[in-house]
């Protein structure tokens, strides 16, 4: 009985190399592949838009209702720009008047800001931005808005801003000429992004 060589031993000197087929791999079908996330998913996470529309007033009364209409876009989930239209019903008293009276003042203003997530699922955030504006007959306005987001839906939410101190500097010789700079106004908001 003859003596076997050990596998993978070298070949006994003198005899013929032996030749070891070496199995190929298996042929698998290729399959598509998709991505872990979607295109508009990866784009909403670098930039995606937002529109709001916001209604408020001035509780100390020298100021009547204040509306606007916002859009914009949020970078990074973070950093915000936009801008809008806003009409303010003021409250005043002409020169030469007893009574005080309401009038209506329109601007355009553009918007720089931030919005502060608080929680992991994105459903509360503090926004904070700046505005300023010009219009009829508002020679510059400078508003600081601040206040709190809710998000009930991914694409939607709702805000409250309190108190926000805005600064309106009027035209002279204007029928808003002698209006309180000063006022205070408090709002609520409804926004979305997509």
């Amino acid at each position: 009985m003859g003596m076997r060589r050990p596998q993978g031993a070298a070949p006994a000197q003198g005899a013929a190399p032996v030749d070891v087929e070496r199995p190929a791999p298996a042929e698998l079908p290729l399959s598509a592949t998709k991505p872990l996330f979607s295109v508009s998913a990866q784009r909403r996470s670098s930039f995606r838009f937002f529109g709001a529309a916001s209604l408020g007033t001035d509780f100390r009364e020298t100021n009547g209702l204040s509306d606007s209409l916002t859009l914009g876009i949020r970078f990074a989930e973070l950093f915000e720009l936009g801008g809008g239209f806003r009409h303010m019903l003021v409250d005043h008293t002409p020169e030469g008047a007893s009574k005080s009276q309401k009038d209506s003042s329109y601007l355009g203003f553009i918007r720089a800001g931030m919005h502060i997530d608080l929680d992991a699922g994105r459903y509360v955030a503090v926004p904070m931005s700046m505005d300023i504006g010009f219009g009829d007959p508002v020679r510059v306005q400078w508003r600081f808005n601040w206040g709190l987001r809710v998000r009930p839906a991914d694409w939607l939410w709702i805000g409250i801003y309190p108190f926000s101190p805005t600064y309106t500097s009027y035209k002279d010789k204007s029928r808003l000429a002698a209006a309180d700079k000063w006022s205070f106004p408090t709002s609520v908001e409804l926004g979305f992004s997509f």
